[in-house]
């Protein structure tokens, strides 16, 4: 590895039942890109809430649509995206 740190994309379907997986996977990025577990659990409920947000209004509820969330490590500093089309 060229010292890049991990990215990672993630595509849920816009269903509330993905938001537990939205969480476990926004808190391991935290924990890897070396947060503590509060704040690790901060994040994880922010992203949470954003994409809430996005099934709920930008999308109003539709099934058959898609949250992006783009997550890039960057030493210390964890760069989440929460991309709705």
């Amino acid at each position: 590895m060229s010292g890049r740190r991990p990215a990672l994309v993630l595509r849920v379907p816009s269903r509330t039942e993905f938001l537990a997986t939205i969480r476990d996977v926004t808190r391991r990025m935290a924990e890897v890109a070396g947060f503590d577990p509060a704040q690790a659990d901060q994040l994880a409920l922010a992203v949470d809430e954003a994409s809430t947000n996005v099934i709920e209004h930008a999308y109003r509820g539709a099934p058959g649509r898609t949250i992006e969330l783009r997550f890039r490590d960057g030493g210390g500093v964890l760069r989440v995206e929460v991309v709705d089309d």
